[in-house]
């Protein structure tokens, strides 16, 4: 609000009118953000005196490790880094995440054509759904889940088919299930591969970052 007292004249640009903007389909038919309700029930019982623990979305409680801190301080006064990244990010860290994954998961990845450096996985994850999803389009995803993994193919105008998760082996028999009755029946080649679906089986949707989609 505009003090007329120390802007003078300002008073025939206030008003009291609402305006309601209307936003589009695709978000309109969002689910409700589930954190977003835990959020608000931890703020309810907190203000009426309850000692809540929250186990809810996993946020660290803990500082870093001093050494961390220091490398952080160090690279804030490098002048160098007071710049734009380039879009697909350091050469340097998509090289040690190439790296990374050749160590962890046995995945070998070319750094200049397969990574790219991202705020969070959230995202890359939703910006994945649009450049690859539209409308008539189906993704599977994992159940349970992050609400991202719906929330992003709806934004994308896609349709979501949820899969439990549970049983590896039914989970991965759902998967091919629902690949071979969809429309069209075409499959991509990659999923006709046996090996695709032994390597699926060995990594958790959810604690790994493998996804499904």
């Amino acid at each position: 609000m505009i003090d007329p007292k120390t802007n003078p004249g300002s008073e025939e640009h206030e008003s009291t009118e609402h305006y309601d903007l209307e936003v589009a389909p695709r978000v309109r038919n969002l689910p409700a953000y589930l954190f977003g309700r835990i959020n608000e029930l931890k703020y309810r019982k907190r203000k009426t005196g309850i000692d809540v623990i929250d186990l809810g979305m996993g946020n660290p409680t803990d500082p870093p490790e001093e050494w961390v801190i220091d490398k952080l301080c160090e690279a804030a006064r490098d002048s160098r880094n007071h710049r734009y990244s380039v879009a697909n990010g350091v050469y340097n860290l998509r090289r040690e995440v190439a790296v990374r994954y050749e160590s962890r998961f046995g995945v070998s990845l070319d750094p200049d054509q397969e990574v790219v450096a991202t705020i969070g996985s959230k995202e890359g994850f939703s910006h994945m759904c649009l450049a690859l999803l539209g409308p008539g389009d189906t993704a599977l995803v994992p159940a349970p889940s992050f609400p991202i993994h719906i929330h992003a193919v709806a934004l994308a105008s896609a349709n979501v088919i949820s899969l439990d998760v549970r049983d590896s082996e039914l989970f991965l028999t759902n998967i091919a299930r629902v690949c071979e009755s969809l429309y069209p029946s075409e499959t991509p080649p990659w999923l006709r591969k046996k090996s695709f679906f032994s390597r699926a089986a060995s990594c958790d949707p959810l604690a790994s970052g493998c996804k499904l989609v």
